[in-house]
């Protein structure tokens, strides 16, 4: 069995005593794996709302350390797509699917995800301006 699959889930806010997230009540390190899948960089939106995110759980529980993975630097296994498939796989977003599937399969056992549409076009700055409340949130109580 994977060693990684048996480790206890890292404590959360939620575990600490007293609700009090400063560095001395945590026993164990915390780790926080950022993972930019963008090909955009530093145009993505998707990035922007994970530095937003990653600001805000940083500033709520200063003691964690952020791993960063950007898959366009990395050695991934190959994922076969098929067009000639009843529905060929062009017409969903398999992106977050994949990196989702290859998280549990490393032993990743607390995986979060956000998804944003309209991060784009005329309805772009509305649509950004939500998810960055929504990421504040999710930063607070995770």
């Amino acid at each position: 069995m994977n060693p990684a699959a048996q480790s206890p889930l890292r404590p959360s806010r939620r575990d600490l005593p007293n609700d009090d997230a400063s560095s001395e009540t945590v026993s164990r390190p915390i780790h926080l794996l950022r993972i930019d899948a963008s090909p955009r960089a530093s145009k993505s939106n998707s990035i922007a709302l994970t530095d937003a995110f990653v600001t805000a759980y940083t500033d709520a529980l200063p003691a964690v350390t952020v791993d960063v993975m950007n898959v366009w630097d990395e050695k991934l296994p190959e994922q076969e797509y098929r067009e000639d498939l009843p529905t060929p796989p062009s017409r969903f977003d398999h992106q977050s699917s994949y990196v989702e599937f290859w998280l549990h399969f490393i032993g990743v056992q607390d995986v979060r995800a956000l998804a944003v549409e309209n991060a784009w076009g005329d309805k772009a700055e509305a649509s950004m301006r939500a998810a960055r409340e929504e990421v504040a949130v999710l930063a607070k109580e995770f």
